[in-house]
């Protein structure tokens, strides 16, 4: 997929994300709830809750085996689906958001990185998205108290873990929408730019801010009665949750992740295969240009890139004159390898890719991922003890596309003590 210029800096990576509900009149709050969200309780202390709101969207959860939020399942009320799941650190790893796979990365107190999986398979890397350092910091709180090994949590401390979960991937989804790495004009841009619960500004995120502004992680005022669940039943499914079946139905939200992939040109194992790809380019630099190896074995692999004055990064270089540098390097099987070239700091010219087997396991299956000027191309093959394949070469500066090398074209080996 093309990263489209980085030119429609969009308002909302001024003004930030706020969590705040916005966009249509309030409705009055129907009573039982607290601002017209409720939740409902489950028989499954795995799944212990699942949440609605008065304007039709439904939230589900889902826990670990240390009481740690694992998976948020929202549906807005248009019946767009996102599920986000969770690390032990309480940020988010993955979304998928209708059929588009967001994988997030190095989460720091106010950036992250995303790479964006298209259903066709094409993906984007943005980094130093944008995240709110608030929700990230109580998130990580909140992980880190389940670490401590304190009691099952409690509704509100479950509905705060899932509102800043949820809160902080509906705030990169409007960011990296305002980037052009999703279309707006697709169902998920619409919906998000219309204010839509996969926003900063959906109707669940934006009560929940308002109770952890005002209740902290109480559960007061948030377990739903059955007077609020007979009023607001038919504008969802949380009537079906509040009925004979609730686990049944927070298993069905929960699945709303791979029912969205399976609706993919691709198949779940090439879903995970790019996710997979994306974490590794994700573990190491990026830029201008960034070539990341991942292999199948314990073999020890080595990833060499060539810059355009001939200057080889591989192991034994492991920095050019020309900027790129090796900073990612793996010696004891299946990768990643990364090389790259900062922003606006890779020389004009051809680059050539190759992979190397230095020891171990023969013959290792290969991938390499390139990121050039913002295009990703991945390429495959197999590699045997004392052979170099090359992989493919590229040039930067200039319309020329990247092309796969004939197998086994490779310079002399250049050996040197790890």
């Amino acid at each position: 997929m093309r990263a489209l210029p980085f030119l429609v800096l969009l308002a909302v990576l001024v003004a930030g994300c706020d969590l705040v509900g916005g966009g249509e009149p309030e409705e009055e709050p129907v009573e039982g709830s607290f601002m017209g969200l409720a939740a409902a309780p489950t028989d499954d202390p795995d799944r212990p809750y699942v949440f609605t709101h008065q304007s039709g969207e439904t939230m589900a959860v889902e826990l670990d085996a240390a009481d740690r939020l694992h998976r948020v399942a929202l549906r807005d009320r248009a019946g767009l689906e996102l599920v986000v799941t969770l690390g032990a650190d309480g940020m988010p790893t993955t979304a998928t958001v209708g059929e588009v796979v967001l994988v997030y990365a190095n989460v720091r107190s106010d950036l992250a990185d995303v790479v964006v999986i298209t259903p066709s398979g094409e993906s984007t890397v943005v980094r130093d998205v944008t995240v709110d350092a608030d929700a990230a910091r109580r998130a990580r709180a909140f992980a880190e108290a389940r670490r401590a090994g304190q009691a099952p949590p409690s509704v509100g401390e479950v509905a705060n873990a899932a509102g800043l979960g949820v809160g902080i991937v509906g705030c990169t989804i409007t960011v990296v929408v305002g980037l052009g790495s999703i279309p707006v004009t697709g169902p998920i841009g619409a919906t998000v730019a219309g204010g839509g619960a996969l926003g900063c500004a959906g109707a669940v995120v934006g009560v929940l801010t308002e109770y952890r502004n005002r209740h902290g992680t109480a559960s007061a005022e948030l377990e739903g009665t059955n007077a609020f669940f007979n009023a607001v039943g038919a504008a969802g499914a949380i009537g079906e949750c509040a009925g004979a079946n609730p686990v049944a139905c927070v298993e069905a939200a929960l699945g709303l992740a791979s029912g969205a992939l399976s609706r993919n040109a691709l198949t779940e194992a090439q879903v995970q295969q790019l996710i997979d790809d994306a974490r590794a380019l994700l573990a190491g630099g990026g830029g201008d240009v960034q070539v990341s190896l991942t292999w199948n074995t314990t073999a020890d692999l080595d990833l060499w890139v060539t810059d355009p004055a001939g200057e080889r990064i591989y192991y034994g270089n492991r920095t050019s004159a020309s900027g790129g540098q090796l900073d990612v390097d793996d010696t004891s099987g299946f990768g990643p390898e990364n090389i790259f070239w900062p922003t606006n700091g890779a020389p004009a010219g051809t680059y050539t890719v190759q992979v190397d087997h230095y020891a171990g396991a023969s013959p290792s299956a290969w991938r390499v991922t390139t990121v050039v000027a913002g295009r990703t191309q991945t390429f495959t093959g197999s590699v045997s003890t004392g052979q170099t394949d090359a992989v493919t070469t590229f040039t930067v500066g200039s319309a020329r596309t990247a092309r796969r090398l004939p197998p086994r074209f490779a310079p002399p080996r250049e050996d040197a003590a790890k």
